[in-house]
């Protein structure tokens, strides 16, 4: 797995003063973006050298336990499951500040060409290969 750690900025909080369910979701976001960068594939890379990019088809989450100004989230993503052209992921994000589960968030990415615009394809064998040395056992 790959962990990322956030700490919850100004910017995230809602007027409930916990952190707004939809920056959890970009929590993920950003934690796959490093995620994919530590297998050596940049989002520019993915376009330019593979011609695909993996947007999102499904996402749901379980909120556990609250996010506060300050706290350190740990996010761990891997890979549930690869098909041909889709992948699922799965976020189970900890709250380091006060030591328990924060929220898990399930995704469906689907391979998408970039230079067939709106056309589904296959996974990069070389991309596959990076992704299947993350997945949950």
């Amino acid at each position: 797995m790959f962990t990322h750690t956030i700490t919850a900025r100004f910017e995230d909080i809602d007027y409930a003063g916990r952190v707004f369910y939809g920056r959890l979701f970009n929590y993920v976001h950003v934690t796959e973006e490093e995620w994919f960068a530590e297998m050596g594939y940049t989002i520019p890379r993915l376009d330019e050298e593979l011609g695909v990019l993996f947007p999102i088809a499904h996402a749901e989450g379980d909120f556990r336990g609250p996010i506060e100004l300050g706290d350190e989230v740990a996010v761990r993503v891997g890979v549930d499951s690869i098909g041909t052209k889709s992948f699922d992921v799965r976020a189970v994000a900890r709250n380091t500040t006060h030591d328990y589960e924060a929220f898990e968030i399930e995704l469906t990415r689907v391979c998408l060409s970039t230079r067939e615009p709106g056309t589904t394809v296959e996974i990069p064998a070389t991309f596959r290969d990076a992704l299947e040395a993350y997945v949950w056992e």
